[in-house]
């Protein structure tokens, strides 16, 4: 036992560690996370979270000596920029995908940086869901960090600071509680400041209980990147690929290529004979526009997947007859991409967007750009990290282009323009399913008389539902603002 601490006395001294740095940080950002963040709306709170954490990721690797690559500058820095559209963008569905496009950039970079050879391909594609295993896998050695900081000799201002601290924060904290008791208008002052109504003991104790976790997710991964032994900065070779199976890649790849060659003369019919076409047959506009839309858009992810794997995991270079028919079968998607196109667009102009089809046409759009990635990824036959990463940054940039088209506007935008035309309109579903980031749009279409009935009676509610919400500052959002301004303004009776 006198030994191994001999040994880690030893390590403390040759190289000082960051331990004691990442643990502070670690709880500083925990506990602030734990006071402004809620889940119940997003606002303000999360950008400042994010820029936060990446604030502090930047100064730990510059404190560490450690480079920050610009794959990783790259993804923080889109990861900022996504954050702030929580506090532009109402709608649940879209600051959901933002958020969960922030942590898994935050993962691709935690697992770029530590260049994980064993993980290598499979940690790309399942960041988030490996990052844990990763985390698990490196506790030795951020166990081993922990202790060197503890057996390292503090200075005497660091014992004075931390003396201040441990006798300051719990009688502060009582004194505050006290005084919100005993004076309503002192708490709701602080309740507002700190987003939490302190004399409420559950909130308080929530609020705690949240603070730990977040701890419990940093501290690990600072830990790791910056107060480790181990320098996971230094790169490693990527997973080699293997070289065989040539003939049984050419055979499946040549059927593939025959199925499809075979599915784009049946299509060309319907491709270039459109709305005439169905409207002689047996086919609704429905049934045209919705039958094998979903089947075809996965054909074509399947296909990418397909794509993808082997230029992973197969040396394309060495099987050109197999780079040809990839590329054959990539060329063939884009036949199966105008198809779906078509038929969407064909319901669409009949009846109307929703978030359905809105989401579903983008998508199909982003699978065009990756599959754009992964021609350019064959041809010049680049490595899997390269690949890998502009897929990273493709899926970040897809996930801002949702943000800046605002899904809920143009949706509410486009069923206006068909009821302009055709008269009818389905204004339940605008009213139970958009968020306040089309408010704008649907009090123009109560003021001009589309709702009536139930609908008046949804509308009305959405309103009292929306002036009767007083947000925080950590809550603030802009498009719940510029709604409560919209139905204040707003001439219909209700």
């Amino acid at each position: 036992m006198t030994a191994v601490a001999t040994d880690e006395q030893s390590e403390a001294r040759q190289q000082p560690p960051l331990a004691r740095t990442v643990i502070a940080v670690a709880a500083a950002l925990a506990v602030i996370g734990g006071v402004i963040l809620t889940w119940d709306r997003l606002g303000l709170q999360f950008p400042m979270a994010v820029v936060l954490v990446v604030g502090a990721t930047v100064a730990l690797a510059r404190r560490a000596g450690r480079t920050v690559s610009p794959f990783a500058m790259i993804s923080m820095a889109l990861a900022v920029v996504l954050s702030l559209f929580t506090a532009l963008r109402a709608a649940p569905d879209l600051n959901a995908a933002t958020v969960i496009t922030v942590l898994a950039l935050a993962a691709a970079v935690v697992l770029d940086v530590l260049h994980q050879r064993a993980l290598r391909s499979l940690e790309w594609l399942g960041a988030v869901i490996l990052l844990p295993f990763v985390l698990l896998q490196a506790l030795p050695e951020w166990t081993k960090a922990a202790r060197i900081a503890k057996i390292t000799p503090l200075t005497g201002r660091q014992r004075a600071v931390l003396r201040g601290l441990v006798i300051s924060v719990p009688v502060v904290g009582l004194f505050g509680v006290l005084f919100a008791s005993a004076d309503a208008v002192f708490a709701g002052l602080v309740g507002s400041a700190f987003d939490v109504e302190i004399t409420a003991p559950a909130q308080v104790v929530t609020r705690v209980v949240l603070a730990l976790v977040f701890f419990a997710l940093i501290a690990p991964v600072f830990g790791l990147l910056f107060a480790s032994s181990v320098d996971p900065m230094t790169p490693n070779l990527d997973t080699p690929r293997a070289s065989a199976w040539g003939i049984e890649l050419a055979m499946l790849l040549g059927s593939l290529n025959a199925l499809f060659g075979l599915f784009v003369l049946i299509q060309a019919a319907y491709l270039f004979g459109g709305a005439d076409l169905v409207a002689t047959g047996d086919l609704t506009y429905a049934e045209y526009g919705r039958r094998g839309f979903f089947e075809l858009v996965a054909v074509s992810a399947l296909v990418f997947a397909v794509g993808l794997g082997l230029q992973l995991f197969h040396r394309l270079d060495q099987h050109r007859v197999v780079r040809y028919l990839l590329l054959g079968l990539i060329a063939q998607v884009g036949f199966v991409f105008v198809s779906a196109f078509r038929r969407l667009d064909l319901y669409v102009d009949a009846f109307g967007l929703t978030q359905l089809r809105f989401y579903s046409q983008s998508f199909m759009v982003f699978l065009i750009v990756a599959f754009a990635v992964l021609v350019w990824a064959i041809i010049a036959d680049r490595p899997e990290t390269v690949l890998m990463r502009t897929l990273v940054i493709t899926i970040a940039i897809y996930a801002l282009g949702l943000n800046v088209a605002n899904p809920d506007q143009r949706i509410a935008q486009r069923n206006i323009a068909v009821w302009e035309d055709t008269g009818t309109i389905d204004g339940a579903y605008l009213l139970r399913f958009l968020s306040d980031d089309a408010a704008t749009e649907l009090v123009e279409l109560g003021e001009a008389g589309a709702f009536d009935g139930g609908d008046l009676g949804r509308f009305c509610r959405r309103v009292d539902d929306a002036l009767g919400v007083d947000e925080s500052w950590s809550t603030a959002n802009r498009a719940r603002h510029d709604a409560r301004l919209a139905y204040s303004a707003s001439s219909v009776r209700c």
